[in-house]
């Protein structure tokens, strides 16, 4: 067994190099249209001073969202645009919040290299160039945008060991959050490799939206953890799988409700991230 799990972990390793080496070459192929794209930037207005913020490029509903919000209400003076595409209620959301970009579109491309900062619960989707992450666009176009900083947001707390997709030498973010202390505490360890002072402990802005204001109030906040081989599953099929059905089960209790009003308690069940 032990055999087994050694061969599985060093194809994972391989596999993750050689798609590295893939992205490089990508990166190194688009210089054209980065190039260009960096012309135009020279001459966008605010250049250097605006935070580019987003999450998968066509949804508004996690820490980017949470982000985005809290710098509009409280730091309007921050260039800070949003980054989100398609005619949903998320884009239109976003849209009346402040600022924003077509995922992807040329004018994406400029404004992310007239940014200061790029903030993002996502690597891969942040990058308007096809095929690259953070790391391989600071690899290959690190000299056109020196002072470029990315910070990210992450859209979950991390329990597991990552080292092999999370560690500095392979992402090469500039500062990431986490949300505990204990995250905090291994993301910061000598493994992962980052520079002290690019790991910070802030918690997650999405928290921010249980605050309603009352005091005084005890709450229970139920904040069930995703399920990879659902992610791509649509509505129909999703509410057919087990996870969905035991969840329901539990919200719908009857002797769930009546602890809950007995007690005075508020019960919190976030949207799924």
């Amino acid at each position: 067994m032990n055999k087994v799990k050694a061969a599985l972990i060093y194809r994972m390793k391989r596999n993750l190099k050689l798609k590295d080496h893939i992205k490089i070459v990508l990166m190194i192929a688009q210089f054209p249209v980065v190039f260009v794209a960096f012309i135009f930037s020279l001459f966008y207005q605010d250049r250097k001073k605006i935070w580019l913020i987003g999450e998968t490029g066509n949804d508004a509903k996690d820490n980017g969202l949470a982000f985005f919000s809290y710098l509009r209400n409280r730091h309007p003076e921050v260039k800070a645009i949003y980054y989100i595409k398609g005619r949903t209620d998320a884009a239109k959301q976003v849209n009346d919040m402040g600022p924003t970009v077509i995922t992807n579109s040329f004018r994406h491309k400029v404004i992310f290299l007239a940014s200061r900062y790029i903030l993002s619960t996502h690597d891969g989707y942040s990058i308007p160039f096809w095929g690259s992450n953070w790391h391989e666009f600071r690899s290959v176009f690190g000299w056109l945008v020196p002072e470029q900083k990315f910070v990210f947001l992450s859209h979950g707390v991390s329990k597991d060991d990552i080292v092999d997709n999370a560690n500095y030498k392979r992402t090469r973010f500039d500062y990431y959050v986490t949300a505990t202390n204990a995250e905090c505490h291994e993301m910061s360890s000598e493994k992962y490799e980052y520079p002290e002072g690019n790991i910070i402990e802030t918690g997650f802005a999405r928290y921010d939206f249980l605050q309603n204001g009352e005091s005084g109030k005890e709450s229970i906040v139920f904040m069930p953890t995703w399920r990879y081989y659902l992610a791509d599953k649509n509505d129909a099929e999703f509410v057919k799988s087990d996870y969905f059905k035991k969840i329901y089960a539990f919200l719908h209790s009857p002797r769930l409700t009546h602890l809950l009003q007995k007690s005075n308690i508020k019960f919190f069940f976030p949207a799924a991230s």
